[in-house]
């Protein structure tokens, strides 16, 4: 069977990842410091000078830490350790000791990470840096304007996915999910193709295009446009042909003349109707 003190010590040597930022001073907490005869008493008025605090950086040997302090302790056993940019300057591991009379010695590790990559992945305070070799399982060639450049297949060109106002060619059967559509947002797709609503100001330029199009721009045979265009010229040229401005105007005289003349006839009538109407009852005489 396994003692208590030695789960102890296996719990104790088991640490999650702690990180620091590189040249950075910082203070950390460093325990349990217990007694080192029963091996379960916090220790919580040990001296803990400089000369105690030992660091070795990657492996190195070890030195007394630069930061001229010693160590305060806290409560139960724990005790704060200051550091200071020195201390912190290289990156990989650096690993912590403090030995002193009367407890066990305490070591704790921590990882120096450049100080972007720290203030992304532990303070948030800034994007992730990051070098990308692959992009979508295509190497990158190289970086424009802080975007990847990939080929994509053999026939596609280099292409910067970020960059905007670009043409990119698609493989045959490259999915796409279509979010707009010439800056209109898109709807839903009917057999494969997007479906957009345009807005007030779309229609009304769409209907302008349509309508407002002058005839001697539309060339298209066989299209509305030209059957319009066409048709126009021949009614033109019938009229034109057959009918010259003085026929005209002795046509308008003639329908005048015309007018005139009807409207004469219809008062003779009137009076032909006033006159039967007034003899109609007059007495018959017969002579022998």
């Amino acid at each position: 069977m396994y003692q208590a003190s030695y789960f102890l010590k296996v719990l104790r040597g088991i640490r999650m990842t702690k990180y620091l930022r590189q040249s950075t001073t910082a203070t950390r907490v460093i325990g349990q410091f217990v007694d080192s005869t029963d091996g379960v008493t916090p220790k919580t008025a040990l001296t803990i000078a400089q000369s105690d605090i030992r660091l070795s950086k990657n492996g190195g040997t070890f030195a007394q830490s630069h930061n001229s302090a010693g160590a305060t302790s806290m409560e139960e056993g724990y005790y704060s350790v200051p550091l200071d940019a020195t201390d912190t300057s290289d990156l990989g591991l650096l690993d912590i000791t403090i030995t002193v009379g009367g407890a066990f010695g305490v070591r704790d590790t921590y990882e120096v990470l450049p100080a972007p990559v720290f203030d992304a992945f532990v303070s948030g305070s800034v994007d992730f840096p990051a070098n990308c070799l692959q992009w979508n399982s295509h190497a990158v060639n190289e970086v424009v304007s802080g975007s990847p450049v990939v080929t994509l297949g053999a026939a596609q060109a280099a292409y910067a996915p970020a960059k905007a106002g670009d043409a990119m060619t698609l493989e045959a059967d490259q999915a796409v999910n279509v979010k707009k559509w010439n800056s209109h947002a898109v709807n839903e797709a009917v057999n494969g193709d997007p479906v957009c609503t345009l807005d007030a100001t779309a229609v009304t330029a769409l209907s302008s295009a349509v309508w407002d199009k002058l005839l001697t721009n539309i060339s298209q045979a066989n299209s509305i446009g030209k059957l319009i265009q066409d048709t126009s010229a021949l009614i033109d040229a019938k009229i034109s042909s057959r009918l010259s401005t003085a026929d005209a105007d002795d046509l308008e005289n003639a329908v005048e003349e015309l007018t005139a003349a009807l409207s004469t006839l219809q008062a003779i009538q009137t009076q032909i109707s006033q006159i039967k109407t007034r003899t109609d009852g007059l007495p018959v005489v017969q002579y022998p």
